[in-house]
């Protein structure tokens, strides 16, 4: 599976980051390749160490990497939880890169946490923190009764008050997680600033199309009604507005068309056709009605069969 191949898999919106989907994709590689030789026959095959692959797949496209996960954020979050969600894909990005260790090597990282000039705090008080050490951006807890939500290890960045479910990790990877820290918001932060971009650009489309509609309804003569469309139950708050345009026409009836705000060319075209549709309809007898049917809701249909076929 080439760079192209899997970049065209990634889902910008999935709750996964980029890499880690970059990850599970080779793996999925690696593992067909192996079911493929043993079904072929092959013998005394290991299973494919896929880590080397990985590792030069990332480095190579790195920037592709973050950004495709720049765009996945971007996508599936807002502007008021980007801060936060980038943080949380950087911190759990650093440590899918990582092996959790096993609960018996605990003491072994509050040991070298220590040696660092850590404070660590043990405690065997019921329902109470068991672990808990403190560094310079972040905090590290752990609790080890069902009280807290099952026992976990919990990571906790101070300046936004924001915590992350963690594992057991060597020392080395908290403190790697604590100096990077402050660029991490900072990075978040600009991040946030793409969402003023966008916002302007919408605003300025939104004002493109609402001068677009008044000028082709002067034009045909109609009487006409333009809202912004109301948002589906579910929807994301950021995602791109749509409009409905509703035209009066005769017989009592009325043409509603929807109006992207994202793509001004679209609009455009949708506009210069309402003058065939509007004539079309207008040229219907009035006791003609048009509906949807239900697609496989089990209706009879009937179809005769033409002889001169």
């Amino acid at each position: 599976m080439d760079a192209e191949t899997i970049f065209k898999n990634i889902d910008l919106d999935s709750w996964q980051t980029v890499l880690q989907q970059v990850g599970r994709l080779i793996i999925a590689q690696k593992n067909d390749e192996f079911w493929k030789l043993r079904n072929a026959g092959a013998k005394n095959i290991s299973f494919p160490f896929w880590e080397d692959d990985f590792k030069v797949f990332r480095e190579t496209n790195k920037a592709k990497i973050i950004e495709l996960e720049k765009k996945r954020l971007v996508n599936k979050y807002d502007k008021r939880n980007i801060e936060g969600e980038y943080l949380d894909s950087k911190i759990s990005d650093l440590q899918f890169l990582q092996m959790p260790l096993k609960p018996d090597q605990r003491n072994e990282v509050l040991v070298a946490l220590a040696q660092k000039g850590v404070q660590v705090y043990e405690t065997e008080i019921p329902l109470s923190t068991d672990v808990y050490f403190s560094l310079q951006n972040i905090t590290i807890d752990y609790h080890s009764d069902n009280y807290h939500d099952r026992a976990q290890w919990k990571l906790t960045v101070k300046a936004m008050a924001r915590w992350f479910k963690t594992d057991l990790y060597p020392a080395s990877v908290y403190l790697e997680i604590d100096r990077n820290i402050p660029q991490w918001i900072e990075e978040g932060r600009e991040l946030k600033r793409e969402f003023d971009k966008i916002e302007k650009i919408e605003q300025i489309n939104a004002n493109s199309i609402k001068v677009l509609v008044k000028n082709k309804m002067r034009e045909l003569g109609c009487e006409y009604r333009f809202n912004e469309k109301k948002a589906e139950p579910f929807q994301k708050p950021k995602k791109t507005k749509d409009y409905l345009l509703e035209v009066k026409l005769q017989k009592g009836r009325e043409l509603a068309i929807t109006i992207p705000s994202a793509k001004i060319e679209k609009v455009r075209t949708l506009l210069d056709s309402l003058s065939t549709y509007i004539d079309a309809i207008n040229n219907v007898p009035a006791n003609v009605r048009i509906h949807y049917h239900k697609v496989g809701g089990g209706e009879q249909w009937i179809v005769e069969e033409n002889e001169n076929r």
